[in-house]
């Protein structure tokens, strides 16, 4: 074991995750002994490894489970109604994080979903009424790919804040609303009030859960003054933090033991994959709004894994991409550091009725007379701006492959994006707020033409100007090197 631990620790503090990694024992009375000083005397925490787990049946592991830790303390049960377990699954059943309107899911039990789970402890909402001092994951089937544990140290939390931010560690150590909608127990307030630090028996304690005292906040009706909402911006700035975060990825098995009181627990997303046009397989389009959705929920999750490692983030997004990046930042403008927004289609914001309509006749086109045709109009109206696409037959194996599924699935963006990508109304009260984090662009030979204007509208109604990039409306195409350069210089200017 690293010196030192017992302190505070950070990544660098473990030379290999031979350091925490206790070899599992029958007698469960010595394993419980040799885990409880992990959890007092190191780190506060433990990874058991080779418990006979994985060779159970999942009701066989659960009862395991419980019976393996029976030294380190009464075993609390989860659930409600039906669903109370002391052993209970951590599993993806479709469970989203977020709900169809982009909200984060307040209601839903996340260790139930395959997504990002943010950085927390269970006992900061009181779950199901009860406050418990040691958390257990066992792994029964690991996922097939990542679903890595993320830890943070409480302690060393704490101690970054208090050396950094000491005028605001007192709001911290006052009560906060904490959200527990999906852990209330029966008759009892959805809100719990708690302080993120607090002193108890010579240690400091700790509760933390960012995501719900956001909410708690919204719940109890009792917005946060600018103190305490310095205090929280701080505290997640500081657990933001690469540097802090410990990963362990658990085999078959494997039995991660957390001192919930000081360290903080969350999870990569299992089996994250990135999709675009260039990636997608044509299947005759949408089926349901809540495709679109829950196509949503996964950008939102794959954002969430890039906060693993970066505090905040640039996104850039061109045509249809601007306007997911537009309300990207106006729903979530924490997350993000620059927004560089290139031609958004926003047809709603322009004056004249005639180009407002404009996509609504290149969809009729689509119906009456087929795609070529729509294609054509479509390119016509906005001013030849757009450049075809290379021929594949001279281009190398993968692009020509990827031109072939763009193509395939422009019925798709036809029927199920057009239209509803350009009647998109931007949020402007939430931008103007923001503003200073976005960058409106245009291509410099749209200048004149449909594409630029509605960027044009845009930056007019929130007191700004269209910053102009090389070529037309697919830029980053037409000239690649000089577009990547303007890019750059707009990234390094914030």
């Amino acid at each position: 074991m690293s010196r030192g631990v017992t302190e505070g620790w950070v990544r660098e503090s473990f030379a290999s995750s031979r350091e925490f990694r206790l070899p599992y024992v029958r007698d469960h009375e010595v394993l419980a002994r040799r885990v409880r000083d992990a959890l007092l005397d190191g780190p506060g925490f433990a990874l058991v490894t080779g418990t006979p787990l994985a060779t159970m049946s999942t009701g066989q592991a659960q009862e395991f489970g419980v019976s393996m830790l029976l030294h380190l303390g009464e075993p609390l049960p989860q659930g409600r109604g039906a669903d109370t377990a002391l052993g209970w699954l951590v599993r993806d059943e479709g469970v989203s994080a977020h709900t169809d309107d982009r909200r984060f899911h307040e209601d839903a039990y996340t260790s139930k979903s395959r997504g990002y789970l943010h950085l927390h402890n269970d006992r900061a909402v009181r779950p199901f009424g009860r406050e418990p001092d040691v958390i257990a994951l066992f792994t029964h089937r690991r996922a097939r790919q990542d679903g890595a544990s993320v830890l943070v140290d409480g302690l060393t939390l704490y101690r970054l804040v208090r050396a950094e931010f000491p005028d605001l560690l007192d709001r911290l150590s006052t009560p906060f609303a904490f959200d527990r909608r999906h852990v209330t127990p029966p008759g009892e307030s959805p809100v719990v009030w708690a302080p993120v630090f607090e002193q108890a028996d010579g240690r400091i304690r700790v509760r933390c859960n960012v995501k719900r005292l956001e909410t708690g906040a919204e719940l109890a009706g009792e917005p946060l003054p600018p103190d305490r909402r310095a205090a929280l911006d701080a505290l997640g700035r500081v657990l933001a933090r690469p540097e802090l975060r410990v990963t362990a990825l658990l085999e078959d098995g494997d039995c991660l033991v957390i001192d919930d009181r000081r360290v903080l627990h969350g999870r990569r997303p299992t089996r994250t994959t990135f999709h675009g046009y260039s990636s997608l397989e044509a299947t005759g389009g949408f089926g349901h709004s809540r495709d679109v959705a829950a196509s949503w929920n996964r950008t939102i999750d794959a954002l969430d894994v890039l906060l693993v490692h970066w505090p905040a983030v640039h996104v850039f997004g061109s045509s249809s991409g601007a306007i997911v990046a537009l309300d990207l930042l106006a729903r979530h403008p924490e997350r993000l550091r620059l927004v560089v927004a290139d031609q958004p289609p926003c047809a709603a914001l322009l004056p004249d009725p005639v180009e407002r309509g404009f996509f609504e006749e290149v969809y009729e086109v689509f119906r009456a007379d087929g795609l070529a045709a729509a294609a054509r109009h479509f390119v016509a109206g906005i001013g030849g701006t757009l450049k075809p696409m290379p021929d594949p037959a001279g281009l190398p194996p993968r692009a020509a492959e990827m031109i072939g599924r763009l193509n395939a699935n422009f019925p798709v963006f036809m029927e199920h994006e057009l239209r509803q990508f350009t009647s998109y109304v931007p949020d402007e009260a939430a931008l103007a707020a923001v503003c200073d984090r976005l960058v409106l662009a245009a291509g410099l030979e749209t200048r004149g033409h449909l594409p630029y204007r509605p960027a044009a509208a845009l930056a007019d109604r929130l007191g700004g100007k269209v910053t102009e990039f090389p070529g037309g409306h697919s830029g980053y195409t037409d000239a690649p090197e000089e577009f990547g350069q303007r890019l750059l210089e707009v990234l390094s200017s914030r």
